[in-house]
């Protein structure tokens, strides 16, 4: 057996040797106790020691940060006013820093944590705000809602800081809203909205036929236009605008072109609208053509110079180019 009393590893003088430890598979593990050049006691394993694996009590290993002096330092709205106890970590400890808010709470923070990105500023009293909630919100209008002002009793919710706003509803009901959940867009009404669309109910060209399946929490219903197609809109379509028309064109100005001469025809008189392969209605008019000739012509195909005649313009420029009506 190996006496390693007197020996010396790193800055570790082997004293004695003390009652080994055994460990749960009966193994028996030799400990010594050293004398360190800081004047610290310690013990450690013969393995540890051999090996080189402990060379000090632990002097050695402490990082330079340790030694730094923090006390009058400031951080933010904090000071460092004391050292507090270490906290142990994995490897090691960490070295605590008690400090004084300018709101004058107290409170300990790790000096790692002070003095790498991002620290903390404050005690949690002003903690950093988004750029959308500096905004000044007062007289936005929000679906239904319209804010008057922003409500300061309300400024901590759950121990976390938040925005709410006085907002008044088109119904002239009044509610204190969460900011986030006015831009998210998910408070438009003060719940008026629900009790307004129901089957019947219409808005500007548009009835509410029935409710649709909802997709990603918002909610569709099946409307008929004035025009009469049906299609599948969203509740913001109707919170966005009092006037809500469909994509017919029933809400713009009628375009008179009575008497109109596109190429060979004449605009007589407008008929009802041209269904298309997608079932939407497409204004028309009723046009002579200079044969003598009465077609529907759309008006889009008009003022875009699409038809120009009622088919014997293409007629007489394929028989112009037939060699076959020239040898006649």
């Amino acid at each position: 057996m190996i006496d390693l009393v007197g020996n010396r590893y790193g800055k570790l003088l082997v004293i004695s040797e003390v009652d080994p430890i055994i460990g749960k598979n009966g193994t028996r593990y030799r400990q010594f106790k050293c004398q360190c050049d800081c004047g610290n006691t310690r013990i450690a394993s013969y393995s540890n020691l051999a090996s080189g694996h402990s060379k000090s009590c632990g002097c050695f290993r402490k990082p330079i940060e340790k030694r730094i002096n923090l006390i009058g330092c400031k951080f933010g709205k904090l000071t460092v006013i004391a050292e507090g106890e270490h906290a142990r970590k994995k490897r090691g400890w960490h070295r605590v820093w008690i400090c004084r808010c300018e709101c004058g709470t107290i409170k300990s923070y790790r000096q790692s944590n002070l003095i790498n990105k991002p620290a903390p500023r404050s005690c949690g009293c002003s903690p950093r705000q988004e750029p959308h909630k500096c905004m000044d919100l007062t007289g936005n209008r929000y679906g239904l809602l319209t804010i008057m002002r922003i409500n300061t009793a309300s400024m901590v919710y759950k121990s976390r800081r938040k925005r709410f706003w006085d907002c008044v509803c088109d119904c002239g009901k009044k509610r204190t809203v969460n900011e986030a959940n006015l831009i998210s867009g998910h408070t438009r009404s003060c719940g008026c909205i629900g009790k307004k669309l129901k089957r019947g109910v219409r808005f500007g060209k548009l009835t509410i036929l029935s409710a649709a399946p909802a997709v990603h929490n918002m909610r569709y219903y099946n409307v008929r236009c004035v025009c009469g197609k049906i299609y599948t809109v969203s509740v913001d379509t109707f919170l966005r605008a009092s006037n809500v028309v469909c994509d017919c064109g029933s809400d713009k100005p009628r375009i008179d072109l009575t008497g109109q001469v596109f190429g060979r025809l004449t605009a007589l008189m407008e008929v009802d609208p041209v269904k298309d392969s997608g079932g939407r209605s497409i204004p028309s008019w009723l046009c002579r053509c200079t044969c003598g000739k009465e077609v529907v012509v759309r008006r889009k195909n008009l003022l875009r110079k699409t038809t120009r005649s009622c088919g014997c313009l293409r007629r007489s420029a394929a028989k112009q180019f037939d060699p076959m009506s020239k040898r006649q």
